[in-house]
């Protein structure tokens, strides 16, 4: 599932959370992140912009491999 939520901070925020069965272990696990919305302001004036963060560890995400 993917659930999204409105949070409280100096930006607007919206956190997110998506839940996963990880089907050989038996297990749910969930991964959690938060996206920024800013505005540009002086010359780049113009539609905002997003960043999207991933709050849960590296290590603790399904299928990730280390480069």
């Amino acid at each position: 599932s993917f659930d999204i939520s409105p949070a409280q901070g100096g930006q607007p925020l919206v956190k997110w959370a998506a839940t996963y069965d990880d089907r050989l272990a038996g297990t749910r696990g969930i991964v959690e992140g938060h996206i920024e919305i800013r505005w540009s302001h002086g010359k780049f004036c113009g539609p905002p912009e997003a960043k999207v963060y991933l709050d849960t560890a590296l290590f603790d995400i399904p299928g990730y491999s280390p480069l």
